[in-house]
């Protein structure tokens, strides 16, 4: 895969989220067999499961209580040389909140 995941449970995204005074939580969503289940790691202030963001103006500015720095708009960019490829496949967090890349991953192998 080409990609990494900016979400707050990647090493190098929490510990930004952390220095800049952000805090990480996990929603319970249920229980299964007695045993609780989560919901995937969220930010506050904001209460995003991404760690980049364009927008979001309100997390990122003091003035609307956010926390400078604590959500960065700075792409991960690499360039990579793809030959014999059958597809591309461009999501937002919507798409990756309901499945994993790994999941999507094997959705498309033929």
């Amino acid at each position: 895969m080409l990609t990494r995941d900016h979400k707050p449970n990647d090493q190098d995204e929490r510990f930004r989220i952390l220095r800049h005074g952000g805090k990480l939580y996990r929603d319970q969503e249920g229980t299964f067999n007695q045993i609780k289940v989560f919901r995937q790691v969220r930010v506050i202030p904001g209460n995003l499961n991404v760690s980049r963001t364009i927008g979001d103006i309100e997390v990122k500015l003091k003035k609307y209580g956010g926390l400078p720095g604590m959500i960065s708009s700075t792409p991960d960019i690499s360039s990579h040389t793809i030959d014999n490829y059958k597809m591309l496949l461009l999501g937002s967090d919507g798409l990756f909140e309901a499945f994993s890349s790994e999941e999507i991953h094997k959705l498309y192998q033929t």
